[in-house]
């Protein structure tokens, strides 16, 4: 729980920093919103009574730490600057003056020392952002070349064994079919996936799509697959692509076995919360299938039950339903 909240609490500086970072790439706002701050800790010093100070430079310090931040270099020498100045002025005997002692210059002199330090601290923080950004920058490019590529090659093979399927004896042609278009599907998801620009996309879009695609290369038209999916569920990518492949898997196979003779129907996939876990169903209202037949032993099924449990979930088959039924909980 400890290591928890010291994650979190290393999370939102990360996120501060970075917001500051933005911040400081724009200098005119940057040095705009320090000269606020430096104004702020006069407005605060001014009611203060002045006769003994016991610590100079008390109001200001807050600018000081914020300028650089804020406003980078420039923005932390004008913090410091400024602060120092009216500190001077303010706190340091003789009042109200800039008159100029030992003690005065070394209560200076300290001041600039610790001030110099914070400035030059945050400026190597900046340095080494703007590095990681860099690198993370580059690591996307690279892993979005990286899936891409795969996605390419899965698809040639997808090509070569639709070119294998069309001289293939009879028996064979289906099998090829399936592993031609399970290779085009995997292909699909994973250039879908890995696009940064769907990198925030409710999963029932993800499966809508992935139905839609499914459909239309069975070429069932007479057939809807209908998603039922709540606008709130985001999962990431490795088990959404788990969870895209069962339902590719289900969907194929109510296609193939629900519906003889080209018949219309409908197949309605469904996600939605079940306590602390998701409950994914897919149901159709073809000719169903007996209650006390076999799960599935073929290459269809035993890749759900794979990826099943891949995702530390349960699969069942639905009971006194029309059509069939497939449900699986998993842990969010």
């Amino acid at each position: 729980m400890i290591r928890g909240v010291r994650d979190g609490q290393q999370g939102v500086l990360t996120a501060l920093l970075l917001e500051a970072r933005a911040l400081r790439r724009r200098p005119m706002l940057g040095l705009a919103t320090t000269l606020a701050l430096v104004l702020l800790g006069l407005l605060a010093r001014l009611p203060l009574d002045t006769s003994d100070p016991e610590t100079p430079f008390l109001t200001f310090w807050p600018a000081v730490v914020l300028g650089p931040l804020l406003g980078g270099v420039q923005g932390g020498v004008l913090a410091v600057v400024l602060s120092g100045l009216l500190a001077w002025y303010l706190d340091l005997r003789p009042e109200n003056s800039f008159g100029p002692n030992l003690p005065v210059a070394l209560a200076l002199f300290a001041y600039a020392l610790v001030a110099a330090f914070i400035v030059s601290f945050v400026h190597i923080i900046d340095i080494q952002l703007d590095r990681l950004a860099q690198e993370r920058e580059l690591y996307e490019e690279l892993f979005k070349d990286l899936q891409h590529r795969v996605a390419n090659n899965l698809q040639i093979l997808s090509s070569l064994l639709q070119s294998q399927e069309k001289d293939a004896e009879p028996s064979a042609r289906a099998a090829l079919r399936q592993a031609r278009l399970r290779l085009s599907t995997v292909a699909n998801l994973n250039r879908r996936l890995y696009d940064p620009r769907n990198q925030d996309v409710p999963v029932g879009e993800v499966l809508r799509r992935l139905c839609d695609d499914i459909v239309a290369s069975a070429d069932a038209s007479p057939i809807e697959c209908r998603v039922e999916a709540g606008a709130d569920i985001r999962l990431s990518t490795k088990p959404l692509l788990a969870l895209s492949l069962i339902v590719n898997e289900l969907v194929t196979n109510a296609l193939k076995h629900a519906f003889p003779r080209a018949a219309a129907g409908t197949i309605v996939v469904g996600l939605a919360l079940d306590g602390d876990q998701l409950l994914l169903t897919v149901k159709d209202d073809g000719v169903g299938v007996s209650d006390e037949a076999p799960l599935g032993a073929g290459l269809g099924m035993r890749i759900v039950e794979g990826l099943t449990s891949q995702l530390g979930g349960a699969l069942e088959r639905g009971v006194g339903t029309r059509g069939a039924e497939f449900r699986m909980r998993f842990p969010k």
